[in-house]
């Protein structure tokens, strides 16, 4: 009974960690993305941003009225790709929402 709770401990520690990984990647794209738009006005069409266990890839979309819509796809090395969406204000430069799903 010990060693089993002692796996699931282990098994829950890792999973955590990787939640906690994938939560930090996708902050700071979203920070990167919004610091570039508010430094230049615009934001390229797609790009890159790498990081030690994986990449993140942007992609926007044209803008609907005041909304500027991002598509994050986060590609790790384990083989796991993961899909965000950042919506900015175009009248204050900034993130208003982001989801991943």
């Amino acid at each position: 009974m010990h060693t089993q709770k002692l796996l699931t401990e282990r098994k829950m520690s890792v999973e955590t960690a990787l939640i906690l990984q994938q939560e930090y990647y996708f902050l700071s794209s979203v920070k990167k993305v919004e610091n570039m738009y508010q430094s230049t006005g615009t934001i390229p069409p797609s790009g890159s941003i790498p990081f030690q266990k994986g990449i993140m890839k942007y992609q926007t979309e044209p803008p609907m009225e005041h909304l500027l819509k991002v598509n994050f796809t986060l590609s790790l090395q384990s083989g796991e790709t993961l899909l965000g969406k950042g919506y900015f204000d175009m009248r204050t430069k900034r993130l208003t929402r982001w989801t991943v799903f």
